[in-house]
């Protein structure tokens, strides 16, 4: 970036000081954007642990019996 020289001697670089409403909206898009990640990741995570749980077969009719 460019420092810009003032005509009453301040520098300026224009980082701070331009467009610092799109720039609210670029870091709010991004946390949202790695809070849906985090949430996907410990879903999926989630959903690989419940393809490993197994059943026996007397653990599911007995189960069926207590519902009932």
């Amino acid at each position: 970036m460019f420092v810009y020289d003032q005509t009453n001697g301040d520098n300026w670089s224009g980082y701070f000081g331009s467009k610092p409403d799109l720039k609210y909206h670029i870091r709010r898009v991004f946390n949202q954007y790695r809070a849906v990640e985090s949430l996907f990741f410990a879903v999926k995570a989630e959903f690989e642990r419940i393809k490993t749980i197994t059943f026996n077969e007397g653990e599911i009719d007995q189960s069926a019996k207590n519902d009932f």
